[in-house]
């Protein structure tokens, strides 16, 4: 007899099958005259027919039909978080109907069959925007909520792609969490209307190339050029995508590419940004460290080592520049009274960079700026040969950094001007606008405190300390007549007087070793008495 699927739960053989229900007198005394609320042991199930098996069964799910939704509800929405499933879980069903479905408090149709054999595919670039401090970074991970969940999901919805696994996928830069993005970049077979173009992979159905067989996916070419005439009544991608993306991501443009384009490895350059507030740090030493970090360079000791899947860490840096923003051109300018609330950047160009590279490259010349580093220490920090081992040190804060830039070769971006002011306007209306409001109420605060007065007496130390006794004649003192003077006074320990991480060679020892461990340990035979 074929196995039965049961909600049972099944112990030991001793162990009782408890089938309880709660419906009404015609289902609590069936035609068997077996009652379900009868606790039968594993011998008196198997002395049951087939049909009274199958009877009992089924009162079983009819009675809890909500513990067989939920546990397929929450399969599912696993299933949804992994970079391999995201696709598979929006694509649709053959059960896919049109009754709507709420989605995170919304109504959302779910997807009808769609035949992308009618359209063609095209290899196109997109450019994406993004604010990354509320998503655990640009790659999808199981999980968690990353940037491509939310593009792979509008890409699905949308129907440019069946699957992700199969459009040959590939990012630029790999942002980390809290990182955001300026000129991402990423490349993918998308659909397209067209029956020829340039980046055409493979031609609508009802478009034949003579001398080609429509079997073959025989690459369509044309030459690159700035006018878009030649993509008249293409899709809009922009639009379809930014439909779909919350408002702090956004498409803001996209651009054929040949096939053989890669936006990981066909990048010429990558600019990073790292916004900071002056306060005390000089400027000009640290220009002075920056200049060192131009070249090439082994840069172990300035990023976080990954000793698994990164063997050589030299790298270029093209350039780096530290200057302060031009406080005229700012939306909301900050006080110019006082410098130390000057905002400043540093620009960072290169081919490729390390894990964290940036954050550390940035949290060691902010000693140097604040005068607890040499700038010597970065030079020091180069030499792998002399200090194969990193200092132990906190990198600076992710929330600054953004992926500003990346070229590419003749690479020209689609995009109307309608998108992009209504791209301007929608993301000036939600996300600056509300941080400039959040900006003014936290500085009408910071003036507050700063205009609090304290009686004379109280801060007498202080002002004797800063030789400013005798230009206060009043009983009472503001605060920012002595903020300053007071300047934080937290002990610094030196870079090279502290503790050392473990060398590049020693983490591949350590590895080693425990890959030796596995493999004895997979390998060993146990004693045998044979």
């Amino acid at each position: 007899m074929a196995s039965l699927p049961t909600t049972t739960t099944t112990a030991t053989s001793s162990s009782l099958r408890t089938i309880s229900t709660s419906t009404s007198a015609r289902e609590d005394t069936p035609a068997s005259g077996i009652s379900h609320q009868e606790c039968l042991s594993e011998d008196q199930l198997k002395t049951l027919s087939k049909d009274e098996l199958i009877q009992m069964v089924l009162r079983s799910q009819l009675l809890q039909p909500h513990v067989h939704e939920s546990t397929v509800q929450t399969g599912t929405a696993k299933a949804a978080k992994t970079p391999e499933a995201i696709a598979s879980v929006s694509a649709p069903t053959e059960t896919s109907t049109k009754k709507e479905v709420k989605k995170k408090g919304k109504k959302v149709k779910p997807l009808r069959r769609f035949d992308m054999s009618r359209y063609g595919i095209r290899h196109i670039a997109l450019k994406v925007t993004y604010l990354g401090w509320n998503y655990h970074g640009l790659a999808a991970q199981q999980d968690v909520e990353t940037i491509e969940t939310h593009l792979f999901e509008a890409l699905t919805r949308t129907r440019l792609i069946e699957d992700i696994r199969t459009a040959h996928y590939s990012r630029c830069g790999r942002t980390d969490r809290g990182v955001s993005a300026f000129g991402q970049v990423v490349s993918l077979h998308v659909r397209s209307k067209l029956k020829n173009g340039y980046g055409m992979v493979r031609p609508a159905p009802d478009f034949h190339q003579e001398g080609t067989d429509d079997e073959d996916d025989e690459l369509i070419y044309q030459e690159p050029c700035a006018s878009y005439e030649e993509d008249q009544g293409e899709l809009c991608y922009t639009q379809m995508l930014n439909r779909c993306l919350p408002s702090d991501i956004r498409v803001v443009g996209w651009a054929p590419v040949p096939v053989h384009f890669s936006a990981r490895f066909s990048c010429t350059h990558r600019t990073y940004k790292y916004f900071f507030l002056r306060g005390t740090k000089d400027l000009e030493k640290m220009q002075v460290g920056a200049d060192q970090l131009v070249g090439f360079h082994d840069y172990r000791n300035f990023c976080k080592m990954d000793a698994v899947n990164v063997k050589n860490f030299e790298r270029r840096i093209l350039s780096f520049h530290i200057r302060p923003l031009d406080q005229s051109t700012a939306i909301f300018p900050l006080s110019s009274e006082d410098p130390k609330y000057q905002m400043c950047e540093m620009e960072i160009s290169g081919y490729a960079f390390l894990w964290h590279q940036v954050r550390c490259m940035a949290a060691i010349l902010f000693l140097i700026g604040e005068g607890k580093e040499d700038p010597s220490i970065v030079s020091d920090l180069l030499d792998v040969q002399s200090n194969p081992r990193k200092p132990i040190f906190a990198m600076a804060s992710d929330v600054p950094l953004v992926l500003y830039d990346t070229g590419f070769e003749e690479l020209h971006w689609r995009s109307s001007i309608e998108d992009h002011e209504r791209l301007v306007a929608s993301f000036f209306e939600e996300h600056v606008n509300s941080h400039l409001l959040r900006a003014a109420v936290t500085s009408s605060f910071y003036d507050g405190f700063r205009n609090m007065y304290f009686p004379k007496k109280q801060v007498a130390d202080r002002l004797v300390e800063c030789d400013k006794e005798e230009q206060f004649t009043e009983d009472y003192v503001q605060f920012k007549d002595l903020l300053k003077t007071t300047e934080s006074t937290s002990p610094h320990h030196s870079l090279m007087s502290r503790k050392l991480e473990p060398s590049l060679t020693e983490r591949v020892h350590g590895l080693n070793d425990r890959k030796r461990k596995i493999h004895d340990k997979k390998w060993s035979l146990p004693q045998s008495s044979v």
